[in-house]
């Protein structure tokens, strides 16, 4: 394909895996696996998580750029930059929802900007006016100005065309995620995990996320079922309020307080450590209550673990048949009994190998971004 894709990626800091991260990367690998020739811009390429690393460091597709500022420069700052300066009709795709103003001063850019989700507008309790208003800002602006918007999800372009009117449809473009499935890695961080019977959670602790209904839920379910525990994995925030530093650096216990200890923390696992986590889990529970995408959802359904997440945002979209869903995503009450309900039962709930083919198959890297290849070709 003739022209490549300039890829600002200042917005990935030093051990970022989040979401949008794990996203990013395999974006730029499905593109990669497409013969797509892209150019990618960081502030150091150390801060590259290292399983992204070692599969895009395959493809000789893909340039990296370092620019090491220093660190008062924001990743703002370094994407006006860029723009200002990147060569004449570039291809630029911003992924994270920022799109510079330098580019009214260079209308002859290719500018395509992802949006992930509309969280600070949709669920606006609790975030930050500032912040509320200077994303609902770029969102609009976003709308005006890119040559493409990116939508990771319909669920995502709806919203677009709900806040921002029918030009968001216009130039939207449904690019989903991309899942790269790792093999399993045992290692000493996750084998003592694996001996035992858990309830896997993969999440950071956000209120919308809603972990927190989860945690009460498996208090409950232990009544009846006493070895079993909860492994969180996200980095834990301020409702965790019973914490302490677990041995041997493998995270954190909930055990400050009796009814929590059966809860394990941990975070910055490997791909692989990740992977078999997922395949050991009795049941995987995603209690979101809000999701552009819904990246632990697809991955449960794709290692073969039983699912029990909500009807919220996309996750019905990417899940589909495959999953579990509770009927009031924020009782405690209605938790239990469908955990219950799954544990008493768990072959029955566990995705059948059609759906785990199906689902690997529609998210592979290299299929997702099929549709922004071809609108690219035209």
């Amino acid at each position: 394909m003739k022209g490549c894709l300039v890829f600002p990626a200042f917005f990935i800091a030093p051990g970022g895996v989040g979401g949008v991260e794990y996203a990013a990367y395999n974006f730029l690998m499905g593109c990669s696996e497409r013969g797509q020739e892209i150019i990618l811009h960081v502030h150091n390429r150390n801060n590259i998580n290292n399983d992204a690393m070692k599969l895009l460091s395959r493809f000789s597709s893909i340039r990296v750029v370092q620019w090491r500022l220093p660190s008062f420069i924001n990743r703002f700052l370094m994407e006006e930059m860029l723009t200002m300066f990147a060569p004449y009709r570039a291809r630029l795709v911003y992924f994270n929802y920022y799109l510079p103003f330098a580019l009214t001063l260079r209308r002859d850019l290719e500018a395509m900007v992802f949006i992930h989700d509309f969280l600070s507008i949709d669920r606006a309790h609790g975030v930050q006016i500032l912040r509320r208003w200077f994303q609902r800002f770029c969102f609009s602006r976003a709308v005006r100005r890119s040559r493409r918007l990116l939508f990771v999800s319909n669920f995502t372009k709806e919203r677009a065309v709900h806040h921002f009117g029918p030009a968001a449809s216009t130039k939207g473009l449904v690019v989903h995620n991309g899942v790269v499935w790792h093999q399993a890695e045992i290692t000493e961080r996750v084998s003592d995990l694996l001996q035992r019977r858990y309830i896997l959670v993969v999440s950071n602790d956000y209120p919308h996320k809603n972990v927190a209904v989860v945690i009460e839920a498996v208090r409950l379910v232990r009544e009846q079922w006493p070895d079993l525990e909860l492994v969180v994995v996200g980095k834990p925030m301020a409702s965790y309020r019973f914490m302490r530093r677990a041995p041997g650096d493998r995270g954190l216990e909930l055990s400050g307080h009796p009814d929590y200890r059966f809860v394990r923390v941990t975070w910055n696992l490997s791909a692989g450590e990740l992977a078999s986590l997922y395949e050991g889990a009795a049941l995987v529970a995603f209690p979101s209550l809000y999701e552009g995408f819904g990246l632990p959802a697809v991955e449960a359904i794709g290692y073969g673990a039983p699912l029990l997440t909500t009807r919220s945002g996309a996750i019905p979209e990417v899940a589909g048949s495959a999953a579990y869903y509770v009927a009031d995503p924020t009782s405690c009450q209605t938790w239990a009994e469908a955990i219950r309900m799954i544990l008493s039962d768990r072959d029955r709930y566990r995705p059948s190998p059609e759906a785990i083919a199906q689902v690997r198959e529609a998210f592979a890297p290299s299929r997702v971004v099929l549709p922004l290849l071809a609108a690219l070709r035209g």
